[in-house]
């Protein structure tokens, strides 16, 4: 009799071409680490192509479309630290934004200063020469922009932006004395985001002013609120005098503290 062929054994089976059980566990994990890199590598690409998208959005003809840009790239801006993007489009963004400034409508200047801001603040170093370059567009906008909605937003951009990018007491006092133009005239909102900017920046100062500026600013700053009946602009107002008394009180306190010790020192030289 001939030798018939052997059986193939309940539960083996015979590896294919197609069979992938001959990969160990090893080569398994090399292939989940590298599909989840490439799924890493793509969120980020996700990331940078909706900022730069919306970038290009911002050139459309159709003014429509702009604005539904710049609200999308607030929103974008406001729901997370971009500073790697910031970084990335900082000249076009900031192009951008003055162009708006400069000729865009009224919602369109103002959505445009609020994502100056947003844009300038998540930068990892903004500089005072970024905010040189942008300081009389700003300027130019919250005194003469569109709307008072767009004066508005322009004046806390200015505020914001040096806020983050002075260098020195110098340039925060010019901008502070900007801030104080516009409170003493002009509408509502902006005369409230001036307010609010000026108190935001008197935080930052190095020095202590002097108690006769302080004396003069308490009492514009009281003509103000018993002349104005806008709730918005009297709450901004009460704010700014509670943070000069404050701290013109605690200045006052540390220096007399700094008398009564050096009175201390000379009578024990003195007694000496």
């Amino acid at each position: 009799m001939g030798k018939g062929k052997g059986k193939t054994p309940y539960g083996s089976r015979k590896n294919s071409a197609l069979d992938l059980t001959e990969y160990d566990d090893a080569g398994s994990e090399v292939s989940s680490t590298t599909t989840y890199s490439t799924c890493r590598d793509y969120q980020a690409e996700d990331v940078d192509d909706t900022y730069n998208h919306l970038l290009e959005e911002l050139l459309e003809k159709r003014t429509t479309t702009r604005e539904k840009a710049w609200s999308s790239l607030v929103a974008y801006l406001r729901d997370d630290v971009r500073d790697e993007d910031s970084e990335k489009h900082e000249e076009s963004t900031i192009q951008r934004c003055l162009a708006a400034l400069r000729k865009g409508g009224p919602l369109e200047m103002t959505l445009a200063a609020t994502v100056l801001g947003l844009h300038v603040v998540s930068l990892p170093e903004p500089s005072e020469r970024l905010f040189r370059s942008m300081q009389a567009d700003l300027q130019k906008a919250a005194a003469q922009g569109r709307s008072p909605e767009a004066r508005a937003a322009a004046t806390e951009a200015l505020a914001l932006v040096c806020f983050v990018a002075a260098e020195d007491d110098h340039t925060t006092i010019e901008v502070m004395n900007k801030m104080q133009q516009l409170w003493r005239k002009g509408d509502g909102p902006t005369r409230a985001a001036a307010l609010r900017g000026w108190s935001l920046l008197f935080t930052s100062l190095n020095s202590v002013l002097p108690s006769s500026v302080v004396e003069r600013l308490m009492a514009e700053l009281a003509g103000l609120l018993h002349e104005n009946k806008v709730v918005e602009v009297r709450s901004a107002v009460g704010e700014a005098i509670t943070l000069l008394y404050h701290t013109s009180c605690t200045a006052r306190r540390g220096s007399d503290y700094e008398d009564s010790e050096e009175e201390g020192h000379e009578g024990e030289e003195g007694e000496e």
